[in-house]
């Protein structure tokens, strides 16, 4: 997972809301929601693991990022100019929190008893 990338995707989805505020649903609006869905529509938060916390968060963000996908279609086609900032933000923020668990689940520190260094004191 490409977490530059992700929290652009995550930048980009926070600056539609005044965006829309500002100019309405106008092309820039319209290419934006459509670039967001084709990111979130492939991008897989975490990873698989082996981790029922992760799975069920996994499904979680599913559940809150179909809500706002309705939204961003409607912009994407040109039929509103309604992004509910609430969804943005728990959606951002639950996406952000996720990735974070997760990287802690890959990166597990390791033990200094079985680190190479431990061993050339012996």
């Amino acid at each position: 997972m490409n977490l530059y990338r992700v929290e652009s995707q995550l930048a980009s989805l926070e600056r539609l809301v005044p965006h829309l505020t500002q100019h309405g649903c106008d092309i820039s609006a319209q290419d934006a929601a459509s670039a967001l869905m084709r990111y979130f529509d492939s991008a897989r938060p975490g990873v698989e693991l082996d981790d029922d916390l992760l799975r069920n968060e996994n499904k979680a963000l599913g559940s809150t990022y179909a809500k706002l996908r309705g939204c961003l279609k409607d912009i994407a086609e040109g039929r509103s100019g309604m992004l509910p900032i609430e969804q943005v933000a728990a959606f951002t923020r639950f996406y952000r929190e996720h990735m974070l668990r997760a990287e802690s689940v890959l990166v597990r520190p390791v033990s200094t008893s079985s680190s190479p260094a431990s061993h050339l004191d012996s």
